[in-house]
């Protein structure tokens, strides 16, 4: 009697992408094939199935951190929108108890505490070191006395990040 191996009794648990399924399927018919082998070894046969279930597991938690990656970047024009406006206000009105500036300033708070709750963090990377792999550099300003080159002088639009990983990149003026 052939031993023949079916994830699909266990994708069924899960909400998988087509892909995933079908790199599984794939993945399930080697193993078929292994097994018809007589010169198969078993221990073998069990790292292999360890590792597909592993890499499986890996995916869909990936799947769960990142599935509102796209949705995020959105929101991040709404988050400058509501900053642009707040920065404005107070420089216009610094002193002002007007309800209406209160209110975005409440609403930026409000905003960046959802994004927060997400693990979505943002990061300004003024006075500090360029990097080119979170940072884009828009323009150069020559070095200032007091100043090191290679150095973010000024932040045009603040970068942000999800779960440790680049969401945005930070655009940037640099000291060169």
């Amino acid at each position: 009697m052939p031993i023949t191996l079916n994830f699909n009794k266990w994708l069924h648990k899960w909400n998988t992408s087509k892909n995933t399924q079908n790199k599984l399927n794939k993945k399930n018919s080697n193993l078929s094939k292994i097994l018809k082998n007589k010169n198969s070894n078993s221990k073998e046969l069990k790292l292999e199935l360890t590792g597909i279930f592993l890499s499986y597991f890996r995916e869909v938690d990936d799947s769960k951190k990142y599935s509102i990656t796209k949705i995020a970047k959105e929101l991040l024009e709404a988050a400058d929108c509501i900053n642009r406006c707040k920065n404005e206000a107070i420089k216009e009105y610094p002193d002002s108890k007007d309800p209406f500036i209160v209110e975005i300033v409440e609403t930026q708070k409000k905003l960046v505490e959802i994004l927060k709750t997400f693990d979505i963090e943002e990061f300004d990377p003024t006075g500090k070191e360029f990097d080119p792999n979170t940072q884009e550099s828009l323009l150069t300003i020559p070095v200032l006395p007091g100043c090191t080159a290679n150095t973010v002088a000024t932040t045009m639009r603040t970068g942000y990040t999800i779960q440790g990983r680049l969401l945005r990149s930070a655009r940037v003026g640099i000291f060169l």
